[in-house]
């Protein structure tokens, strides 16, 4: 992927890792990149999918810069929740063969166990607290949602369910700004990601699919972008939409931000997208989690994308059932924080052509992983209550996004004696979340 200085060019960046070589089945997810997937994408791409320079004037780039230096990079071979879908609706699963983790009971919700999502849940209604993230709002910075049984209950308000930042051409009448419901065609494009991450975070779990991680919490749906690629004026779009949470006169009601998108480190970024991220932390007190990505950096221990390398932000890993790695490394500059499942989890997925509608089957990615986070971080404020949490934060100079990280930092799972810290401090542990006392997530940011 190429860029310059003056054209930015994002993509939710996915391709496989080299897992650790200290594990059995390491060697079958380092095949991955060179067989199954490699195999299952020559009929819609090149065999050599590296950047090309879009001219002025190609109809590929009317929704991006308009500059000279413009580049697109076509995202098909990186599509972090691709799955091969026959019409019959079979589903080939990235991992241990053919196999649809969707149709099997016993596996359709291992994520959440991994990941000791059930327990929490089960904590806070012992404990007599809010459980499921009861309350919560998570802000989707995506490609907003699609047409599916997913959505059903999942907003806070069904007259209010975001605001749509893309345009693909002039600036929007108040009625689509208010609509983040993609409306392209063919319809498995922009929404397909959106559509897939709400789902990880916030499904009910009624309707055929495993609920999300905080299947009470709600969804607010923020479009950027029309595939789960970004191009230069999609890093613009966040800046306003950062920009927006920040001001005074923002409205809406939101609590965690989750982004699974990203952009290589190695392009240069301005500091106008982290500075307007952390004015709407400050702000807003809110919690931000993104994905720290599959390619770009090509598990080369060179860190995560941005945004989830900067600063404030929470980078998010992930690793497959046998903890295998899966993603981007870093542990200095760019490092990344946490990891969780990324490999054959089921979520919804968008509608197709002639495809149900409502169809649900195994994804990748660190984006699922991110959105399972965000919907961890609504856990946390709900069971505690996010107006506690801001006083007792609050008193010692601290906000909720730093009591947050440092959190998950220090009850984080370590599968194994050796875990390698440029993979995050260890699993995303959601009922030890809860169980660390607010006294002692002081004391611990005090100390340090």
């Amino acid at each position: 992927m190429m860029a310059f200085p003056a054209t930015i060019l994002v993509i939710t960046l996915s391709a496989i890792t080299a897992a650790d070589t200290a594990h059995p089945e390491g060697e079958n997810i380092r095949k991955l990149k060179k067989s199954k997937i490699t195999k299952e994408h020559k009929k819609s791409t090149s065999k050599n999918p590296k950047s090309k320079k879009v001219k002025r004037g190609d109809d590929s780039s009317k929704n991006g810069p308009s500059a000279d230096n413009d580049w697109f990079i076509d995202p098909k071979p990186y599509y972090d929740v691709w799955i091969n879908q026959d019409q019959d609706n079979s589903i080939s699963s990235f991992s241990n063969g053919p196999s649809n983790v969707c149709l099997d009971d016993a596996m359709k919700d291992w994520h959440l166990k991994f990941t000791k999502v059930l327990d929490a849940w089960d904590y806070s209604q012992q404990e007599g607290k809010p459980s499921k993230g009861d309350g919560i709002v998570i802000a989707q910075v995506d490609s907003g949602y699609s047409d599916h049984n997913c959505f059903d209950g999942i907003f806070a308000d069904e007259n209010n369910k975001g605001l749509n930042y893309y345009f693909q051409n002039n600036w929007p009448t108040k009625k689509s700004f208010n609509d983040p419901r993609d409306k392209s065609f063919p319809p498995p494009g922009a929404a397909r990601h959106g559509t897939t991450v709400a789902s990880a975070a916030l499904n009910r779990g009624v309707n055929g699919g495993p609920p999300g991680t905080a299947p009470k919490a709600s969804l607010f749906s923020i479009r950027v972008t029309n595939y789960p690629v970004l191009q230069y004026f999609d890093i613009q779009r966040m800046i306003r939409v950062f920009d927006d949470i920040a001001d005074p006169n923002w409205s809406h009601n939101i609590h965690v931000v989750s982004m699974s998108l990203g952009i290589p480190n190695s392009i240069p970024l301005r500091p106008d997208l982290e500075n307007s991220v952390k004015r709407a932390i400050k702000e807003k007190n809110l919690i931000v989690v993104a994905a720290a990505g599959q390619i770009g950096n090509f598990g080369s221990g060179d860190g995560a994308m941005n945004p989830a390398r900067f600063e404030d932000v929470l980078a998010v890993g992930g690793v497959d059932r046998d903890y295998n790695w899966f993603g981007n490394k870093g542990s200095e500059e760019g490092k990344v924080h946490i990891a969780g499942p990324a490999l054959d989890v089921c979520n919804a997925r968008s509608n197709g052509l002639s495809r149900d509608p409502n169809l649900y089957g195994p994804s990748m990615g660190t984006s699922i992983t991110t959105a399972m986070t965000a919907g961890i971080a609504a856990l946390w404020l709900a069971h505690h209550g996010r107006d506690y949490l801001i006083e007792e934060f609050s008193s010692i100079g601290k906000n909720l996004n730093e009591a947050f990280m440092k959190v998950v930092e220090k009850t984080a799972h370590k599968p194994y004696d050796g875990w390698p810290r440029d993979q995050g401090y260890g699993i995303i542990d959601a009922v030890s979340i809860l169980q660390m006392d607010v006294s002692n997530i002081k004391k611990i940011l005090l100390e340090d």
